[in-house]
């Protein structure tokens, strides 16, 4: 049986979020017709592209 590649795995996690930030993310989605969770998702995955590609400091 071939392995799944390692971005089709998923981890539960918890968190708290302050109410203004869950009130943008839960706005977030219903204007894109979306989850909360997917568009949080998006909003690290763009964080985390924004950051790596980013040159480092010699």
């Amino acid at each position: 049986m071939p392995k799944k590649p390692a971005s089709d795995y998923r981890v539960k996690i918890m968190t708290r979020l302050p109410l203004e930030l869950r009130n943008f993310l839960r706005d977030q989605a219903a204007s894109n017709g979306s989850s909360m969770n997917s568009e949080l998702i998006r909003a690290v995955r763009e964080r985390m592209e924004k950051i790596t590609a980013q040159p480092t400091q010699p």
